[in-house]
């Protein structure tokens, strides 16, 4: 099979995967049971009369453009600069895993920042994560390892992050309802996966040789190829961590973690209360969390699908989105809007004027 036909397979099953996400999200929501539609919000059938306490609740398409209306532009303005400021930070963020790889220019960090944040929605099962440190590699002494390696060094760290969060702020606000055990299935999935990684990743900092003997012994047997990507990316990885914490930019990494993420959780937090949610900063916490998880699973352009289900289902631990399935489903719809064109919007023009050759970007994985 070539190289094109199997990417066009990848691009079919990744909007097979966002597709059933996004069918159980809006079916869950606004769908009817068969034989019912919905008529003002309430799922109805031609012969039985119902009210609100009898129909299950559901959206009515031919209102939801008015209902989207109706929201407070001043609103949706102070949450998209709110959410331009969040991009900023991770850029910043990400220049501090760089300084100490010989990066003294914030300007090759932003443009290859702005270009790969805006890849990773665009382009689907997350291969956007490469064009960063393609570009970074490209355009300064950084070896594609080395970049690579700090793209390991913010997904390790954001994922412990995000899953800790989790827990912890459904440990101090509890569900208002019965939470979905998709919530700790994904919760407990991601962080067995990352603390897994991270306890490899430890241990080869503590056994450097060791580990790469041992690797080299095991994956040879498996595929050459791999195992000299793999080893690579973990070379790269280590050696990040080192020049790191060496340079003092792992505290104010940390530092710009933390600030990044307690914005994040805050932005979206905001918006739900502009469409009427009623959520504190701790659940918004929460709902980020999940959210941010679940859009860690390889889907579709943009996050179609993956994006809608886990955030309302992080919704549901907090809201009854069955009752008001209708501002449910026009947050959720806003939300994802707004994050995708400022992300696109932001690293369109460097996108433009740097002529990027996306192949050569999503094919950049090979060790140097």
């Amino acid at each position: 099979m070539s190289d094109r036909s199997k990417y066009w397979l990848k691009f079919l099953l990744s909007l097979g995967l966002g597709g059933f996400f996004l069918y159980l999200a809006v079916d869950s929501l606004g769908g009817c049971p068969e034989g019912r539609e919905c008529v003002n919000g309430l799922c109805q059938s031609a012969t039985d009369a119902c009210d609100a306490a009898t129909c299950r609740n559901c959206v009515d398409w031919a209102t939801f453009p008015s209902r989207l209306s109706e929201v407070s532009v001043a609103g949706l303005a102070l949450f998209s600069l709110g959410f331009l400021f969040v991009h900023c930070i991770r850029i910043w963020r990400w220049y501090y895993l760089l300084r100490p790889l010989g990066l003294n220019q914030f300007k090759p960090a932003l443009k290859a920042g702005a270009i790969g944040l805006a890849a990773i929605v665009i382009i689907p099962l997350r291969l956007g994560e490469l064009v960063r440190p393609y570009l970074i590699s490209r355009d300064t002494k950084i070896g594609m390892s080395a970049a690579l390696g700090t793209a390991v060094v913010e997904r390790v760290v954001d994922g412990l992050l995000v899953t800790l969060m989790l827990f912890v702020t459904l440990a101090i606000v509890p569900s208002r309802g019965d939470a979905p055990g998709v919530v700790y299935t994904a919760g407990t999935i991601s962080a067995l996966v990352f603390s897994g990684v991270m306890a490899v990743l430890l241990f080869s900092w503590w056994q450097r040789a060791a580990t790469t003997r041992v690797l080299r012994t095991i994956g040879n047997r498996i595929s050459t190829r791999l195992t000299e990507k793999a080893l690579g990316l973990l070379d790269g990885f280590l050696d990040g961590v080192a020049a790191l914490r060496a340079g003092g930019d792992l505290y104010r990494f940390l530092g710009t973690t933390l600030l990044y993420w307690a914005v994040n959780g805050a932005t979206l937090t905001y918006l739900a209360n502009v469409f009427g949610l009623e959520l504190n900063l701790w659940e918004g916490y929460a709902v980020t969390s999940l959210l941010v998880i679940g859009i860690m699973v390889p889907g579709g352009p943009g996050h179609i699908g993956t994006f809608e289900f886990f955030l309302q289902t992080g919704l549901a631990l907090f809201i009854a989105v069955d009752q008001i399935p209708g501002p449910v489903l026009a947050f959720i719809a806003t939300l994802h809007v707004l994050q995708f064109l400022i992300q696109v919007i932001f690293g369109a023009p460097f996108w433009l004027l740097d002529g990027l050759d996306l192949k050569k970007a999503l094919a950049s994985a090979d060790p140097d």
